[in-house]
């Protein structure tokens, strides 16, 4: 089966994209699948209702191109308005499922040790931080955009197919979120390094478009959602919060209860867990581009949440009590990064003979047992939301007594989420 599976990476990489789009669908209760979260409507679906362009698929919106959301709500709908919030579920974990299945294809160059692609492949889908709020919403597919890119990254092509999938899936990935810039060097090191010819052709649309984000981000703009500016230290805390427990667990609960008993030290330890394999990784490999991989996500794990924690801003008083009472979506990215860079480690310290095959599955096996832990969703705001079937049967019996157009909450309006609490639907298209 091995043997059949490396001769035909396809099939593989199939078979993982619908375990993990399976995972994904399964974090959820029936609630939240039928839940139209924040832009997913008012946003990427009402714009292709109210202003339907061409164009509208690269239209900046928060200050970057969202090719991907674009793409799946125009044609969610097309659809019946009953399905949209289960068919937008239904997308976003079919794009989460695909991100797996290529985390599979192209790590087949790159990880000799078959737990080590089996646990990369479960990390984008069991990742406990998603279950916070992003799992099953487009408008957050963008947090698994960099680790996707990264991958594509390093895949090596074999045929002239393989190189244009790839290709395009890389342009898709990169012009739904802005943050892939922070990849963007390793696009460049493979186009003046490539390992084979085809990598300089998925490194060069992942370039173009970083340069496309750079210019529409240039042009547009985007406004922090505060304006006070996080003090260092509590930026810290909610790294190790977010990116270090948010790779473990989702349960605000358990974190405020290990804070606590053990105090921020306990991250500390959990953080060593991550760190000395990576630290060891990088001591004793002698493959420099293996070393590169493993610290450019590490530093990344750290980048990645400051910068986003800087541009966003945050109102003050963020952890800096020591009570955690939110754990923020903003450490995913930093989080899968973390995590690529400890199996990526593992792996190394396997092929270098210092850490036994048995010892290293078994590390890896613990770690994804303990995600599993978290392995439903946490959303309480969406389980608590506004049943889209229902609503739109209570707005359907409306438009049959004359009105012309219904406004379609998502969310109680209690919420204070001005602009996403609802958006207009025409009767018309709810009675079609």
């Amino acid at each position: 089966m091995k043997a059949y599976l490396e001769c035909h990476p396809w099939i593989g990489a199939a078979g993982m994209f619908v375990l993990a789009t399976l995972i994904c669908w399964l974090r959820m209760g029936s609630q939240e699948r039928d839940t139209l979260w924040e832009e997913d409507g008012s946003v990427f679906t009402g714009d292709w209702l109210h202003r339907p362009s061409p164009w509208l698929i690269v239209t900046p919106y928060a200050g970057y191109v969202n090719l991907i959301p674009r793409v799946t709500q125009l044609i969610v709908q097309l659809m019946p308005v009953k399905y949209w919030a289960l068919l937008t579920t239904a997308a976003a974990c079919v794009v989460v499922g695909l991100v797996c299945g290529l985390a599979y294809y192209c790590s087949r160059w790159t990880l000799t040790m078959w737990s080590a692609r089996f646990g990369l492949v479960l990390v984008p889908a069991l990742l406990p931080l998603a279950g916070v709020e992003p799992l099953g919403t487009v408008c957050n597919l963008h947090w698994w955009a960099i680790f996707a890119v990264f991958w594509l990254i390093m895949a090596r092509p074999k045929g002239r197919f393989d190189m244009i999938v790839l290709a395009l899936l890389a342009f898709a990935f990169t012009m739904s979120e802005i943050m892939v810039v922070f990849v963007l060097p390793l696009a460049l090191w493979r186009i003046f390094r490539p390992e084979v010819a085809r990598q300089r052709v998925v490194s060069i649309v992942v370039s173009v478009g970083c340069v496309w984000q750079v210019v529409a981000y240039l042009v547009v703009g985007r406004a922090p959602e505060s304006s006070v500016v996080t003090p260092l230290t509590v930026a810290v805390k909610g790294w190790l919060v977010n990116v270090i427990g948010g790779s473990v667990t989702s349960s605000l609960g358990l974190v405020q209860t290990i804070l606590a008993t053990a105090g921020w030290q306990a991250f500390i330890v959990a953080l060593l867990f991550f760190l000395v394999p990576i630290v060891l990784a990088l001591q004793l490999s002698s493959s420099r581009g293996r070393r590169l991989m493993i610290a450019y996500n590490l530093v990344l794990s750290v980048v990645l949440w400051f910068f986003i924690l800087y541009m966003n801003g945050y109102p003050n008083g963020l952890y800096s009590s020591g009570v955690v009472d939110v754990m923020l979506r903003w450490g995913m990215a930093a989080s899968l990064c973390l995590l690529t860079a400890y199996l990526l480690a593992i792996d190394e310290l396997v092929t270098r003979r210092t850490l036994s095959l048995r010892l290293a599955t078994l590390t890896i096996a613990l770690l994804i047992a303990v995600q599993s832990t978290s392995f439903t969703t946490v959303n309480d705001n969406r389980a608590a939301g506004l049943q889209w079937q229902l609503n739109v049967e209570i707005a359907q019996g409306q438009c049959r007594e004359g009105a012309t157009e219904i406004a379609m909450f998502q969310h109680p309006p209690f919420w204070g989420l001005p602009g996403w609490e609802q958006f207009v639907v025409p009767c018309d298209r709810l009675l079609r």
